[in-house]
């Protein structure tokens, strides 16, 4: 195989997570080969490749869809698969439909004088959101309580609704 840069790239994402286990996200335009730059990797570097595509199986993609946390996604994946999970050594591999869901969050509020709280980082200490009236900071109220008006939660509810109605769709 024509090693590219592309798979160098790969293989340093590879060594890169040894510990860490995060997700990658591939990109770009469409029919270059990145799909079968993944299945290499994952053929040849790990003892496992899990391969979910989203757009010739509708099922997996309702089933994933309806996941309601990371661990519920996971389990679900596994009932989908047809390889084995080999901890630490299965790359998972889901292929994309075409198509690009994007999701905005934000949060409004204004900047206090002086920092508050300590359930937080980053700016938490001093941003006071307008759902609390300006009266708590971030880093004043629970990790629930933030999820429920952060900017990230925000997104991803508007995310999740924006996948909900694709599917349907389709």
């Amino acid at each position: 195989m024509l090693r590219r840069k592309a798979y160098q790239l790969l293989l340093d994402w590879k060594k890169s997570q040894s510990r860490k286990r995060k997700a990658l996200f591939v990109t770009g335009a469409r029919q270059i080969g990145k799909s079968y730059l993944i299945q290499h990797l994952g053929r040849t570097e790990y003892a496992s490749l899990v391969e979910i595509n989203l757009l010739r199986d509708k099922v997996a993609k309702e089933t994933l869809a309806a996941a309601c946390s990371t661990q519920d996604f996971i389990n679900r994946l596994a009932v989908l698969s047809e390889a084995p999970f080999i901890e630490g050594d299965t790359l998972v591999f889901i292929d994309e439909d075409g198509t690009e869901s994007v999701a905005r969050g934000t949060i409004e509020g204004s900047i206090g004088r002086e920092p508050r709280g300590s359930e937080g980082f980053g700016y938490d200490p001093l941003f006071l959101p307008d759902e609390y009236g300006g009266m708590r900071a971030l880093a004043e109220v629970s990790q629930a309580e933030k999820n429920g008006i952060s900017h990230r939660g925000n997104a991803l509810r508007v995310l999740k609704k924006a996948l909900s109605q694709s599917v349907d769709e389709r």
